[in-house]
């Protein structure tokens, strides 16, 4: 089977037309209706001192891809889950901690660019002893959040250094 024609607007599709080949028959379709998935997209940042020069880049970066995620017509939710380290030596320091799960109003996703933004600027730069960080338990953090069933689970890890073997 082969798709020869598609009209209509695909990026914010109402009704579109597919004309389908297969062999010598064609079949047209009119009027179909385009299922769009929904993504839960997860961003797992490090937030240890060696990320002094990479943060604010790394912030702005998840912002602005929050806006134009807002922008689109894409169904989305965002979460936010940022780490460091072990809290004692010799991994890191008391004020370390393996994960921290951002919540939007009691809620570990959003939709809304605005609220990701404010838990965004609300990680701060510290810790991390060592070189390697607590990427695992972020990672192992961010599998039980509470994702849509029929979404598209995405986990964006952000970080400059190895991960514990932990």
């Amino acid at each position: 089977m082969d798709i020869k024609d598609v009209k209509g607007d695909l990026i914010n599709p109402s009704s579109i037309q597919v004309t389908i080949s297969r062999g010598a028959s064609r079949e047209e379709f009119e009027g179909t209706q385009i299922v769009q998935k929904k993504s839960d997209i997860v961003f797992v940042v490090d937030s240890t001192d060696s990320m002094l020069e990479e943060i604010t880049t790394v912030k702005n970066t998840v912002v602005d891809f929050a806006n134009k995620l807002e922008e689109s017509s894409i169904n989305y939710s965002l979460a936010l889950v940022e780490f460091k380290d072990y809290p004692a030596l010799p991994c890191g320091v008391s004020k370390d901690f393996p994960y921290k799960v951002h919540t939007f109003s009691g809620k570990n996703f959003t939709n809304n660019a605005a609220e990701l933004k404010n838990e965004v600027e609300k990680i701060s730069i510290g810790g991390g002893y060592d070189i390697p960080e607590s990427h695992l338990a972020a990672l192992n953090a961010s599998l039980f959040l509470n994702f849509e069933n029929d979404a598209i689970k995405i986990v964006v890890l952000l970080s400059d250094a190895t991960p514990h073997a932990k």
